[in-house]
């Protein structure tokens, strides 16, 4: 994996505004082409390379978490037993609620993303996970994504749900799966789009990378001014994705994160697994027609 591959992975995973999640889902192949200044075949041969690796499995669509009035937020902590107990641990942690992904770094530590009700349920998870894990020290955010502007009908969650492991799936295909036209599917498409009501997510597998290895870089900042006069959102965190190709810059990389203006702490960790369970979102979609569904039925009723 060299450094086009790496820059075009980040445009297709990492958004360029203030999302934590990429917001075009159907970004066509010609718009990064544009923006890297490379031709179209070579962005369509090299993520077809990646797809063959076995490092990007598959993209998921992740609906915006508040149309499930749920939150989303993620923990950093250190497994304190030996690496055999780190297996039993992640294995554990990984069935209680809300947990739809585990990253496991070379070394103690871990990272999960989670789903939680309100902030009483997140102490909760949060709780659990730190005595199952014996950790002492586990740090946790919550990830803010923006307020959806838009309602979801049952058509539009039908639409979703079409093109939930599949977000480039041609309208077509939906029209077929849905049965709406094209035009509406388009039109429905475009209208969650820009009311930021979904986001697009990888499915990866860092074991499959060769020549490289994925890394995560967890910022902590003194403020959320601090935050925005660097990056240009506010908030206390940010996390970075990163294809290290040589493992000796790791504490060279740390120690000039640590020494940027505004930054309070900062972890680099690499990446040797992930868990990710993205079965989650569908649970969730499904629940959420199901109440959209029944809405619908009373209002008849009472019609």
């Amino acid at each position: 994996m060299d450094n086009l591959d790496v820059r075009i992975f980040r445009e297709f995973v990492q958004d360029r505004g203030a999302y934590p999640l990429q917001s075009d889902i159907r970004q066509p192949v010609m718009k990064v082409a544009t923006k890297l200044n490379i031709d179209v075949a070579t962005v369509r041969n090299r993520i077809k390379k990646l797809h063959e690796s076995g490092f990007m499995k598959d993209w998921y669509v992740f609906p915006n978490p508040s149309l499930f009035d749920l939150g989303v937020a993620h923990a950093r902590g250190d497994v304190l037993a030996q690496s055999t107990m780190k297996d039993d641990a992640i294995r554990k942690i990984r069935l209680v609620q809300g947990i739809w992904t585990i990253i496991n770094h070379f070394g103690s530590s871990m990272r999960v993303i989670l789903y939680f009700e309100d902030q009483a349920s997140l102490k909760k998870q949060i709780e659990l996970i730190a005595r199952i894990s014996s950790s002492e020290n586990i740090l946790h955010r919550e990830i803010h994504f923006p307020q959806c502007a838009v309602t979801l009908s049952e058509d539009d969650l039908e639409v979703v749900g079409s093109i939930l492991t599949d977000p480039t799936k041609s309208y077509n295909a939906i029209s077929k799966e849905t049965g709406l036209s094209n035009k509406t599917v388009k039109r429905r498409l475009e209208r969650m789009l820009r009311g930021r009501a979904l986001f697009m997510i990888p499915s990866l597998n860092p074991e499959s990378l060769s020549g490289a290895t994925l890394a995560e870089l967890l910022v902590f900042y003194e403020s959320p001014e601090a935050m925005k006069k660097e990056n240009g959102r506010i908030e206390t965190h940010m996390l970075f994705l990163l294809v290290i190709t040589n493992i000796s810059q790791v504490k060279e990389i740390l120690n000039w994160v640590k020494q940027q203006p505004g930054v309070k702490s900062a972890f680099l960790d690499l990446v040797e697994g992930r868990i990710e369970q993205y079965d989650a979102f569908s649970q969730q979609l499904k629940r959420k027609l199901t109440q959209v569904r029944s809405a619908g039925r009373k209002m008849l009723q009472l019609a």
